[in-house]
């Protein structure tokens, strides 16, 4: 599509790429390329970027910093976009909110939060991906999740190619869930409101403390991408995965960590087919064995045959 490609080329210049591979921009390190993809900077490059697609019948997918994603070994046909630029700023207000962008990296988020006096999102300080992937997954820790100081977010609807606001208590939020999975929006800011700690020191240690038990109880020093599959009801999915005695097992390059048993690790140049196929095999074993059917939390993108 050379008419798609020169307006593209003219809207992000060179931050439009065709046929660009995926598997660098996940912490899976797995992957194909995208037909088309873009980094956008701003809220009006994003709107004439999809007003393009659409014109076009272009499908649009939007990824975050990929560390909840596996992406299919075909790609992700259409066009991936990439929030960064504008959209990874974050500030306080005059009403003590605090604006973040989709972009703004969630440790990064939590450690100027905790430096500046406020609490309640130390949770979140060893989920690695973004402010706008976090409130698409609802992500968080049994500790607590991204919604318990959520106010407000800004999207902008594929559908209708306009910006709204949601407020927090519009949006249907569940365990790893929000109604933005099954929506055609796409995360561009978030306001929060946090209550300010009566000693800063006891928020630094206690992110101090979360960050080294995820040290030693998770595989931080390898290709994964976080929790593979939900806890269900009552119970862990670690726990079962490990009683049914799949820590160790190998598909390819892919294998379940040894550290912890929910986490699959990329070993060796995995595919997202060895992934796919490991997942089988422990969902499998895990309902055969305990009568539990597990379901994933990692997001799959893209075609798997």
């Amino acid at each position: 599509m050379p008419a798609f490609k020169e307006k593209l080329k003219k809207i992000l210049g060179s931050r439009f790429k065709a046929n660009h591979p995926l598997a660098a921009l996940t912490t899976f390190g797995i992957g194909g390329p995208a037909d088309y993809y873009g980094e956008i900077h701003s809220r009006e490059e994003l709107q004439a970027v999809c007003g393009e697609a659409k014109k076009t019948d272009i499908a649009v997918t939007a990824l975050g910093f990929g560390s909840n994603v596996l992406i299919s070994d075909q790609g992700v046909r259409g066009m991936v976009i990439r929030l960064d630029g504008n959209f990874k700023d974050f500030s306080i207000n005059r009403e003590g909110a605090v604006v973040a962008g989709a972009a703004a990296r969630l440790p990064k988020l939590v450690t100027v939060l905790a430096e500046k006096g406020y609490q309640g999102m130390e949770a979140l300080v060893g989920v690695p991906g973004t402010v706008g992937g976090g409130i698409f997954m609802n992500a968080g820790t049994r500790e607590g999740e991204i919604k318990d100081h959520l106010l407000s977010a800004a999207v902008f609807s594929l559908k209708d190619g306009r910006f709204c606001d949601w407020a927090a208590k519009d949006i249907g939020f569940g365990y790893r869930h929000s109604s933005f999975q099954k929506s055609q929006d796409i995360i561009v800011a978030a306001t929060f409101k946090f209550p300010l700690a009566e000693n800063k020191k006891d928020v630094s240690n206690r992110i101090k403390s979360l960050m080294e038990r995820r040290k030693i109880t998770q595989p931080v020093d390898t290709k994964n991408v976080g929790s593979i599959f939900q806890n269900p009801p009552g119970d862990y999915a670690a726990r079962l995965i490990e009683a049914a005695g799949l820590k160790g097992t190998r598909m390819g390059g892919a294998v379940v960590s040894d550290r912890h048993a929910n986490f699959i690790v990329n070993l060796e140049q995995a595919k997202a087919s060895d992934v796919r196929a490991l997942i089988e095999i422990v969902r499998r074993t895990v309902r055969e064995k305990f009568g539990v059917d597990l379901n994933t939390e990692v997001r799959m993108l893209g075609e798997f045959r």
